[in-house]
């Protein structure tokens, strides 16, 4: 997992509780965005990613 995004979360003014309630969440998210298409930023991320992120979690 990325500390980074993380930090840029908080950044965002994402309270510390928020990112700790929906951590598990967002480590899957996180790692599916690295292994899949290398984002280690949130700025390289598109919706298209999202997406694909969202039909990945259906299955």
């Amino acid at each position: 997992m990325d500390m980074e995004l993380f930090n840029l979360l908080t950044e965002m003014e994402f309270s510390d509780k928020t990112i700790k309630k929906n951590k598990k969440f967002l480590t899957m998210f996180f790692n599916y965005l690295s292994q899949k298409f290398g984002v280690n930023s949130l700025k390289q991320v598109t919706t298209n990613m999202i997406k694909s992120f969202m039909i990945y979690k259906r299955e």
